[in-house]
């Protein structure tokens, strides 16, 4: 999965840039998709009817989603096959984003994604935490102990 997500990225980050944010696609492992991002749905429907055609011309077919949007369906089996298919699929998406013209006031508000950890990111920092905890409980004892019996010298 993570060779996948690793094929795909650079083509959906190129996308993102390009587009100047009028698609907003992302996603981990298998699991990739985009959004025409103007804030009227009936604008990006209009741009999904677009982006189907052009599909359709490049022989690529992404699941498209009625909302304005699309879901990466391209063969994972083949790792030349996915990564042209990947970038046929975003060429027609930016080249659907640029005819449509949209200004970056059209669009609907964005913040960058958050970083998300990945499980063993978060169970190795709930470790960490743990052992900060028991390194200082450690500390408080021998600094009682040392308290209450110093150490002749």
């Amino acid at each position: 999965m993570r060779a996948i997500g690793d094929a795909i990225a650079p083509t959906v980050a190129e996308l993102n840039e390009a587009s100047g944010g009028a698609v907003l696609a992302h996603g981990q492992g298998a699991l990739w998709g985009g959004l025409f991002t103007n804030a009227d749905p009936a604008a990006r429907t209009a741009a999904n009817v677009i982006f189907k055609k052009k599909c359709a011309e490049a022989r690529v077919l992404p699941y498209f989603v009625p909302v304005g949007g699309f879901m990466l369906t391209p063969r994972y089996d083949d790792a030349d096959a996915l990564g042209a298919a990947v970038k046929d699929m975003a060429q027609a998406a930016l080249e659907v984003s640029r005819e449509m013209g949209w200004a970056p006031s059209a669009l609907l508000p964005m913040s960058k994604p958050e970083v998300v950890k990945t499980p063993e990111e978060v169970w190795f920092d709930a470790k960490k935490a743990k052992l900060a905890e028991a390194e200082a409980e450690a500390a408080k004892l021998r600094a009682e102990i040392d308290a209450k019996a110093p150490v002749a010298a």
